[in-house]
């Protein structure tokens, strides 16, 4: 009897013992798939790079996706064809339509009266925005655009709010969209905020954000293009001088030899 007792308790408590760790499997199952769908959307650090295949793709991405609003008029085609290691013919064919272009510099075809009545506002040109604003806040204002219908083009920007900008990249990097996390209600208004990633882009999040790392290196080089130059020729120049102070040096050290004695 004791025997038959201590069996169907053995077998109670192994059927309940698994069939929680299949509840709690479902559940973290259930919790993982929620937090993926909805989760806060953390943006990282800028990290400045002037590698040179770096700043090539955020030069491709500048062209299908900034060129043909915004304007660069400080930068020649000619300058980034030579500093790129793109041949002419080449850069031609793939971005200007096999012909020569209307003008020496990145333009395009908006005039300023055309641009403000469709946009509201001129796009800014970009040669220098590296500059005016810093390369770690382009960055993050190309990653804040989240969902908002009530602005014209149904976006908006935490950095920039009721920014007159679309969100050309959202098929890429999904639809964000913005959630209270407290208020302040002496004045009304929100004390703090989550951007949430409610739908997926074409892209992860990691290749959207190499997407966007390689676009910010590229306006960090249109505001100073000889910095690229700059950057292959420091260790010659630094290799130069460490050589010319060993001569220096050993001469020296020859004069001196035959003075002290």
């Amino acid at each position: 009897m004791k025997a038959a007792q201590h069996n169907v308790i053995s077998f109670l408590f192994r059927l309940t013992f698994f069939s929680s760790l299949a509840f709690c499997g479902i559940s973290f199952s259930l919790l993982s798939y929620a937090a993926e769908e909805g989760k806060r959307y953390d943006i990282p650090d800028y990290v400045v790079s002037h590698e040179q295949a770096s700043i090539k793709r955020g030069f491709e991405t500048y062209m299908q996706f900034c060129a043909s609003c915004h304007k660069s008029e400080f930068v020649r085609h000619k300058r980034i064809s030579d500093d790129l290691h793109i041949s002419w013919k080449e850069y031609k064919d793939q971005w200007l339509g096999g012909s020569e272009p209307t003008s020496a510099f990145l333009t395009n075809s908006w005039t300023f009266e055309s641009a403000k009545e469709v946009f509201g506002i001129v796009p800014p040109d970009l040669s220098l925005i590296a500059s005016q604003k810093e390369p770690n806040w382009v960055y993050r204002y190309l990653h804040s655009f989240y969902k908002d219908d009530a602005q014209l083009y149904g976006s908006n920007n935490v950095l920039a709010p009721n920014v007159k900008m679309p969100n050309v990249l959202a098929f890429m990097q999904g639809t964000l969209e913005k959630e209270s996390c407290g208020s302040d209600n002496q004045n009304k208004v929100e004390a703090c905020f989550n951007l949430v990633k409610t739908e997926q882009g074409t892209m992860t999040d990691q290749e959207f954000n190499d997407l966007i790392q390689d676009l910010v290196n590229f306006f960090v080089y249109l505001s100073e293009p000889s910095r690229l130059e700059a950057e292959i020729l420091a260790p010659k120049v630094l290799l130069f001088l460490l050589v010319f102070c060993l001569i220096a040096y050993l001469l020296k050290r020859e004069f001196w030899k035959d003075i002290s004695k």
